[in-house]
């Protein structure tokens, strides 16, 4: 049995399951969120000469957290559509790479500065390591801890919509089964 509201026996314990539709939902709510955060502001660099700076997530890493990201929720709305619980489980490891992406960058804002200095500021003539020294400051914005806390729940939703579908913990009557069709043969 399965379904919203019902239950399902194993060795005398009741385990309820949720819609379907629920966990991959989360997931890909959590994949949006991400998207939106790798579009913006990841960090400041303040600059004696030009001032304060933002960074957008686009000027760095952020590109590569969109395209996870995007690739995470169209995984994500896909698994209630074809039912297959392993598209959950690839967007899960989408949004580990968006997650991992963004937590360099929120808790070492030295990348982001670094990608800003080397692709934007860096054009005005003078080496990264020139650059990069001269600033007063730098540090991690909005949009990069958006892109990490969000996409760390569509990895909590990936892991549990793989669970849900029991692929990671089968049902006690089942191995029962299997073990039964072994001692046959």
């Amino acid at each position: 049995m399965s379904g919203h509201g019902q239950r399902q026996r194993s060795g005398g314990t009741a385990r309820r399951r949720v819609a379907p539709w629920v966990a991959p939902g989360i997931g890909a709510a959590g994949a949006a969120l991400a998207v939106v955060g790798s579009l913006l502001t990841w960090g400041t660099v303040n600059h004696p000469m030009w001032g304060e700076q933002e960074i957008a997530g686009l000027d760095g890493d952020g590109m590569w957290t969109l395209w996870l990201s995007l690739g995470a929720l169209l995984l994500f709305l896909g698994t209630p559509v074809a039912r297959l619980p392993l598209l959950s489980a690839v967007a899960g490891l989408l949004a580990v790479g968006a997650a991992g992406l963004g937590g360099l960058n929120a808790f070492g804002p030295d990348r982001s500065a670094r990608i800003y200095v080397r692709e934007v500021l860096g054009r005005a003539g003078d080496g990264e390591q020139e650059i990069f020294g001269l600033l007063l400051d730098h540090g991690s914005a909005a949009g990069v801890w958006l892109v990490l806390a969000a996409a760390l729940v569509s990895v909590a939703a990936a892991v549990w919509t793989v669970v849900q579908a029991g692929a990671l913990l089968p049902v006690e009557e089942e191995v029962r089964h299997v073990e039964e069709e072994l001692a046959k043969r």
